[in-house]
């Protein structure tokens, strides 16, 4: 029900942007942050317009040499092999990325180089979150993911609201209640009270915050992150990068 909810208030966020001609690029669990705002928990803000781009922008990317943009685990087909064409859709498809993270704890689909994680990116099906996970998720939910991360961008929802209604007619739509969201942020600024207090002990201990969470750290007890999971971190795959196609024979 949670995921459900962050995803909705995600393509809320979208649905607003790309009504004004813009598409985000770089849709990921690191640019979403949970907040508890007020009385309200739970409020999600899509963060990190860096790379956002007009819908009717002229092809800049072509001067630059057909230089890619955007997080490689989380870019869609198209951002790949015609990066100046990217529409909403292309956004969407990180949206069915996202939420496949926060439902497995892994990426859609783990690489061992930069080259190997774009080609399954255009070519690979990837493995359903409930074969991921090895147990059954609600089928609504699962087919919108699986949607979103459709090749052809004509086989996915062509619309951010078209994905908020699909995600309502899940099961599980409105089972995560306010007092669900109190007690987790409870729990969540206890253990930042205590992580301060920790750091305020050691130096070398990273200080938390009590302002959000980045949704790229909630974990997933289910599913931990496997030695596959580090190597794409290592090699810099779920960070923001400006970058020449590996195929491009011009390139550094």
């Amino acid at each position: 029900g949670r995921v459900i909810h962050i995803l909705k208030m995600m393509c809320g966020s979208l649905y607003e942007a790309h009504l004004l001609g813009l598409v985000h690029r770089d849709i990921k669990p690191a640019n979403v942050m949970l907040n508890r705002r007020g009385g309200e928990p739970d409020v999600v803000k899509v963060l990190d317009f860096g790379l956002v781009k007009a819908i009717d922008e002229e092809k800049r990317s072509q001067q630059s040499g057909g230089g890619l943009s955007g997080t490689p685990l989380y870019m869609s087909p198209e951002a790949i092999e015609t990066p100046e064409l990217v529409d909403v859709r292309s956004d969407l498809y990180a949206v069915g990325a996202v939420g496949y993270f926060l439902l497995t704890g892994q990426p859609v689909f783990h690489a061992s180089s930069l080259t190997d994680l774009l080609q399954k990116h255009v070519t690979a099906v990837p493995d359903s979150p409930s074969q991921r996970l090895n147990h059954p998720i609600t089928a609504e939910l699962e087919n919108v993911l699986m949607a979103c991360l459709e090749k052809s961008r004509a086989k996915r929802p062509q619309t951010a609201r078209d994905v908020m209604t699909m995600l309502n007619r899940s099961s599980a739509a409105f089972s995560w209640s306010t007092d669900e969201a109190d007690a987790w942020w409870g729990r969540h600024e206890r253990d930042d009270r205590a992580a301060t207090t920790t750091a305020s002990s050691d130096p070398g201990t990273a200080k938390g915050t009590t302002a959000g969470s980045s949704i790229s750290g909630q974990k997933d007890t289910t599913a931990p992150f496997s030695d596959r999971a580090k190597v794409t971190a290592d090699l810099g795959l779920d960070r923001t990068s400006l970058f020449q196609h590996p195929d491009d024979s011009n390139g550094p």
